[in-house]
């Protein structure tokens, strides 16, 4: 099924976000077809559905430009690293999000007060 069916299918409002890696990991460093993003982008945008790059493969560097997003052309809403920020040594990770993502966090925070979590990687040594 396309993606596009299967957000309609589920209901565009049961559907928070779409995770992409710009290069694929998992069985193989895989690199997308040439339009596959630009589509994939479309189909979100016309959904209000996040796009969400996770760079722990690609950032940094490893497609040519700092990030894999630059290199296919991914205006994510929310970006995601990890190993490369300490080099594997250091288990410490990041999620950069865009300023409409951040003027949310904002306006809540302005309700509700300051934005309060726990993190996975909290109290180790």
């Amino acid at each position: 099924a396309s993606l596009e069916a299967l957000i309609l299918r589920e209901g565009p409002d049961t559907v928070a976000a779409f995770v992409a890696e710009p290069v694929m990991g998992a069985g193989g460093v895989i690199t997308p077809p040439a339009t596959y993003f630009e589509k994939v982008q479309e189909v979100l945008r016309r959904h209000d559905v996040l796009m969400i790059a996770d760079e722990v493969i690609s950032g940094f560097n490893r497609t040519g430009n700092a990030w894999g997003c630059e290199t296919y052309g991914i205006v994510p809403d929310m970006v995601t690293c990890a190993k490369q920020l300490s080099s594997g040594y250091l288990p410490i990770a990041a999620v950069m999000i865009s300023a409409p993502i951040y003027e949310a966090f904002v306006q809540q925070s302005r309700k509700h007060g300051a934005l309060g979590m726990g993190y996975t990687y909290g109290g180790h040594p």
